[in-house]
């Protein structure tokens, strides 16, 4: 079975919120917004960090790098001759361009009110041209084929808009897997692993997302 490719992640997101109509009730009070902050207790958004790397190999000479949470622009930064290349979030996402919370009967949702949205690849643009994507995972088949064999994973970036966490199973029955979250998402910006941890005899997969620090076999790719 072909693997989940970083372009459809997130309409297997989507399929997920689709799949979980019902939302799980939150569990305590929800967190003040970032852009509508509890005048009494404000709680700023988390800064928006700066990512840097390398592209070993690239050809592609001097670009930009964008990407985008359906029309608007997330994250920006320029890819230099050498392969080297960095890029910044923006601090203040607008409410359209984020979604619900994933939810299913098998997910504990600590706020379900919460609102999120996430990337796991950056265009690569040239002269006004998209020319392809740049992304960060365990190796160059990942970014071309998906997520095939056990252990296979790629790095996303995950904002949301108050402190969210997510921790079950949500099963899937086309194709059929196990989607599993164990994640603590900060309000602001989370760099979250996405990756295949088990494949079963009868063709189902079980697809992980946690946290943690990025695994040092991680790599940057690029895909035309």
């Amino acid at each position: 079975m072909r693997g989940f490719t970083i372009l459809n992640m997130q309409r297997f997101l989507y399929y997920i919120l689709a799949f979980c109509f019902l939302l799980i009730s939150a569990c305590g009070a929800p967190s003040p917004s970032p852009t509508n902050p509890d005048p009494n207790n404000p709680t700023p958004p988390t800064p928006a960090p700066d990512i840097s790397g390398t592209l070993e190999g690239s050809t592609l000479g001097v670009a930009n790098l964008r990407a985008s949470f359906k029309t608007s622009t997330v994250a920006q930064g320029k890819l230099e001759s050498d392969g080297s290349f960095e890029f910044d979030f923006k601090d203040a996402i607008p409410a359209e361009a984020l979604n619900d919370a994933p939810a299913c009967d098998g997910l504990t949702v600590s706020d379900a009110s919460a609102q999120q949205n996430t990337f796991s690849a950056l265009t690569v643009i040239i002269g006004g041209e998209r020319k392809g994507i740049i992304a960060l995972a365990s190796s160059i088949d990942v970014v071309t084929d998906g997520l095939n064999n056990v252990g296979d994973f790629y790095v996303q970036y995950t904002y949301v808009d108050k402190d969210l966490s997510l921790k079950g199973d949500c099963p899937l029955s086309n194709p059929p897997a196990v989607f599993s979250y164990d994640v603590a998402l900060k309000q602001g910006w989370n760099t979250v692993m996405f990756g295949l941890t088990q494949r079963n005899a009868d063709g189902s997969q079980v697809l992980s997302m946690s946290m943690g620090p990025v695994p040092s076999e991680a790599a940057w790719f690029y895909r035309p």
